[in-house]
């Protein structure tokens, strides 16, 4: 069930999927207002988000928030065959098609964010 909590602050939140769908790339983070590692996550998609477009050549692309257990995602997600896991999780899309996923941005930390951003769409230099 989604939190009655107002979204955090400190990530872009979106509340429309097709904004989604309209960017060539993007990196979309699954927040929630219940889980202690998606708190811990959150540190760490932002940290993978400021390397990545700190780098000398940053690779383009756009960066979500979604509440992942709203209902306007529910349908999104599920065509994506993601499960709501709290975990702080990532999906990397083109224009609206999965291309990957990271069930816990936690476990794979921001190098592992960034590596994985490196090897879909292009090497940035460091």
């Amino acid at each position: 069930m989604p939190s009655e909590l107002p979204p955090p602050g400190d990530l872009p939140v979106i509340t429309d999927p097709p904004v989604i769908d309209a960017a060539p790339r993007a990196i979309v983070y699954c927040f929630v207002e219940w889980s202690g590692p998606e708190r811990m996550a959150r540190r760490v998609i932002r940290d993978a988000i400021a390397r990545l477009r700190s780098a000398e050549r940053p690779i383009a692309f756009e960066f979500f928030a979604i509440e992942e257990d709203a209902p306007a995602f529910a349908g999104w997600l599920a065509s994506h065959r993601w499960p709501v896991t709290g975990s702080g999780g990532v999906l990397w899309a083109e224009a609206g098609r999965c291309v990957a996923r990271e069930i816990a941005a936690g476990q794979a930390g921001a190098e592992g964010i960034v590596g994985r951003t490196e090897a879909l769409w292009g090497k940035t230099a460091r």
